[in-house]
């Protein structure tokens, strides 16, 4: 569904899990309420919500990527 084969997905380890986990993380890092996560991810204790599958400023990385990326596009259109 995602549009890649699964030897792709499983080299770059993508699973319903990680995906999930992410998932987890944006939401916290969004500030979306813990009962609003838990709810959402069908966990049962905010443990799993804060601790197991929080991966704090998860996206800092991709984002700062994404921004030097729109920085070089209107370069490469002249």
């Amino acid at each position: 569904c995602i549009g890649i084969d699964t030897k792709e997905r499983e080299e770059r380890r993508i699973t319903f899990h990680s995906w999930r986990a992410a998932l987890n993380s944006w939401l916290r890092d969004a500030q979306v309420s813990d009962l609003k996560v838990m709810m959402f991810s069908g966990w049962k204790t905010k443990k799993m919500t804060d601790e197991t599958y929080y991966r704090p400023g998860q996206m800092d990385d991709v984002l700062e990527v994404q921004e030097s990326l729109f920085s070089v596009i209107p370069q490469l259109q002249h």
